[in-house]
This record gives structure tokens, C-alpha cells and sequence, in this order.
């Protein structure tokens, strides 16, 4: 298996909104038919530009971002509400890696943690 490293996205400016609305696109229009694309890039910029309790962990083959999740700790609750790996690297464990991550940095910052899953 090819090299993949995990890390922290803290910087809501960093320069990565093209990489997840790449992942976003390619896994929604893989699992899913007829979405609109627009309304969800739309709704997902808003919320990531939300300030300071917005998290995001990348999985990166290099440099290159291959997968993410990211979500919001509001009250001490942390929900874990978007979870995307590109089809290719799928069923490689590197979500599992990604919540990881994401659920042992956030139990610095919050008492509970909550996962919200679409279907497929």
C-alpha cells in the first residue's frame, strides 16, 4: 500500500478548498445520482468559514489530498459530519485512520463526540 500520512488541517484560509470540493464531487457523483453539486459546495463553504471551532484532518498519497473529514465542536459536543476518501483509495482503511485522528485530537476540546453518516 502506497504511503499515506494523516494530518491536521487547523487553518480555515489554508488553500485546500479546491482538494475537498474534488473529493466531495468525485465520491458523491460515485455513491450517489442526480445531486446538486452547487447547493452542497455552497452550503460547505459556508460552514467551513464559520470561525474557530471547525476541524479538518487530511489524508494525503504525498502531497497530493486523497481523502478528508472535518466537522464542529459547538458546546463541548464534537460532530464529525463529513467524512470523503476518493473511490480509489476506498476500503484501504484510511478512513478509520482519518476518525481516528480527528477523535483523539478532539478529546482535548470536547466531553462527546457524534458521527452523522449518509446511506451509502
Amino acid at each position: 500500500m502506497k504511503e499515506i500520512t494523516i494530518r491536521p488541517i487547523f487553518n480555515q484560509n489554508v488553500p485546500v478548498w479546491n482538494d475537498f470540493m474534488n473529493i466531495v464531487s468525485h465520491t458523491l457523483c460515485w455513491a450517489y445520482d442526480d445531486l446538486d453539486l452547487q447547493h452542497i459546495s455552497d452550503r460547505f463553504r459556508e460552514d467551513w468559514k464559520k470561525p474557530v471551532h471547525n476541524f479538518a484532518f487530511g489524508a494525503y498519497n504525498k502531497n497530493n489530498m486523497i481523502g478528508f473529514t472535518s466537522g464542529v465542536i459547538r458546546n463541548k459536543i464534537a460532530t464529525i459530519n463529513c467524512l470523503y476518501i476518493l473511490p480509489k483509495y476506498q476500503k484501504q482503511h484510511i478512513g478509520k485512520r482519518l476518525l481516528r485522528a480527528a477523535e483523539s485530537a478532539l478529546s482535548i476540546n470536547a466531553r462527546q463526540t457524534t458521527l452523522t453518516a449518509l446511506a451509502n
